[in-house]
């Protein structure tokens, strides 16, 4: 479980009520990842939902050729 409090630091949990917020932290885990870990590829069901606290990770696309793409890095605080 990651705290109400930690969630509330961002700004997509501002306008939640606190009860919402407690129901979303109850299923929420903290981990720490190594680089190079993919989260999801394309096409899969979306299952978890990712919020960014240190670092950044890359949104890539692999093109039809099979090169790798980066169309977007996310970065802290954002999903």
């Amino acid at each position: 479980m990651v705290s109400p409090e930690i969630l509330r630091r961002y700004p997509y949990f501002t306008g939640i009520s606190e009860e919402s917020l407690k129901r979303v932290a109850m299923v929420s885990d903290e981990r720490t990842l190594p680089a190079g870990t993919v989260l999801f590829r394309e096409g899969h069901d979306a299952t978890h939902l990712y919020v960014v606290t240190e670092g950044e990770l890359d949104v890539r696309y692999v093109l039809a050729t099979g090169e790798h793409k980066t169309v977007d890095t996310i970065v802290a605080g954002d999903l």
